[in-house]
């Protein structure tokens, strides 16, 4: 695999204890000074078959609303973090480190929705946003903001914004406002196509 960089995010650890607390399993650590650390993952025994995926013989559990997301990210770290995290979701997930990579891949693919990064050098996350409502109009946008950096509420609505995300984010908040703007787009084409799913509450900022 690639050489780990300088200076991570530190979110290594939490998206490990995170997958492993979703499949009800137990995470220990033990360290003994000048020989290393272990750590032991424990899971329970399966109670449900698994059901099949693919061709390839992978099993994974059945999974509600998958999607297929796009994240815009010119900072390598947090972009592949965000991934990580989705896919553990089991969403598909692609990863552009620029706004204008990202409205490519978006004009050659379709997304159920967009985590883009407020500040980046070549566009804003508000230009991604403006710019992907053309391309891909109808897909939720979640706006991934940098440190300290606050945002007013009704700017975000009345530019499109779907949720918030502030960094540095709390994993369950970033998987939740995941399974909220997809509920919510999956809802609103419900609403059009006259069938829409009882029981589905709108997305919130994060």
């Amino acid at each position: 695999g690639r050489s780990r960089q300088v200076g991570g995010t530190g979110l290594g650890l939490s998206i490990v204890k995170h997958v492993v607390e979703r499949m009800n399993g137990s995470i220990s650590v033990e360290s003994q000074l000048g020989k290393g650390t272990t750590f032991t993952l424990g899971f329970p025994k399966a109670k449900e078959a698994m059901l099949v995926r693919g061709g390839d013989g992978a099993a994974l559990p059945q999974l509600l609303r998958p999607g297929r997301i796009l994240v815009i990210d010119d900072e390598q770290e947090v972009g592949e973090v965000v991934r990580d995290v989705l896919i553990a979701e089991g969403h598909t997930v692609d990863v552009a480190m620029s706004g204008k990579d990202g409205i490519s891949l978006a004009e050659g693919s379709p997304y159920d929705a967009v985590f883009t990064d407020l500040g980046m050098p070549d566009m804003s996350g508000w230009e991604v946003a403006e710019r992907l409502g053309r391309v891909c109009p109808g897909v939720p946008v979640a706006l991934v903001t940098g440190w300290g950096t606050s945002l007013d509420e009704q700017e975000c609505r009345r530019k499109g914004i779907a949720a918030v995300v502030h960094k540095p984010f709390d994993i369950q908040d970033l998987v939740r406002t995941a399974t909220e703007i997809l509920h919510a787009a999956e809802s609103a084409r419900g609403r059009a196509s006259g069938s829409e799913a009882p029981g589905v509450e709108p997305p919130r900022n994060v």
